[in-house]
């Protein structure tokens, strides 16, 4: 149930963050921030990406990290159950060793550029709709030691909805019983 929504979430995602640029934590040879689009990967935050040939670090900044955290199903009918699935999307940016405002500021748009994204596109292809009715809660956190700014949206979708088989197979016939008293 949290399989196929989670899918198509995180090609929405993919599809949004491939023209959206931040700053990475690499430096060109003057010494300035190298731009970089925002990559997308499912799961964990990602402490470090190397390349495979030659181990060269690579900035794995800015990117977003986007997991499901879990799900319940409910029955909303009798020959239905619908589920409720929540996730949450950490957004990561890299600043400069002095910290200025501008590194701080730049993790909260590229956040409230996702949150909008999925804010206006509340129901995506007919596969899957942002439960409005649910908070989007967000949180800001910041790495102490390094310049990273980390913040976490956290939401609600609608997930796949299950079809009771028996019910569904017999449901014609139920119905006549109910009405007719099984004449």
């Amino acid at each position: 149930m949290i399989t196929r929504t989670e899918e198509f979430i995180y090609e929405f995602l993919k599809e949004k963050c491939k023209d959206y640029f931040d700053y990475s934590s690499l430096e060109d040879e003057n010494g300035k921030k190298i731009m970089q689009a925002v990559s997308v990967h499912r799961g964990y935050l990602k402490p470090q990406v190397y390349e495979a040939e030659n181990t060269e670090e690579k900035s794995c900044f800015p990117y977003i990290a986007f997991r499901g955290t879990g799900y319940r199903v409910h029955q909303t009918g009798i020959d239905a159950y619908e589920s409720k699935c929540d996730f949450e999307i950490w957004t990561a940016t890299v600043g400069s060793d002095s910290r200025t405002d501008e590194d701080y500021t730049r993790n909260f748009k590229l956040t409230e550029y996702i949150q909008k994204c999925l804010m206006e596109e509340p129901t995506i292809n007919l596969e899957f709709s942002i439960d409005t009715g649910s908070d989007f809660a967000v949180e800001f956190f910041k790495d102490q030691t390094r310049p990273f700014y980390i913040s976490c949206i956290s939401f609600t979708a609608s997930g796949d909805v299950v079809k009771n088989k028996i019910v569904e197979n017999n449901l014609e016939e139920m119905l006549k019983n109910q009405f007719t008293g099984g004449r």
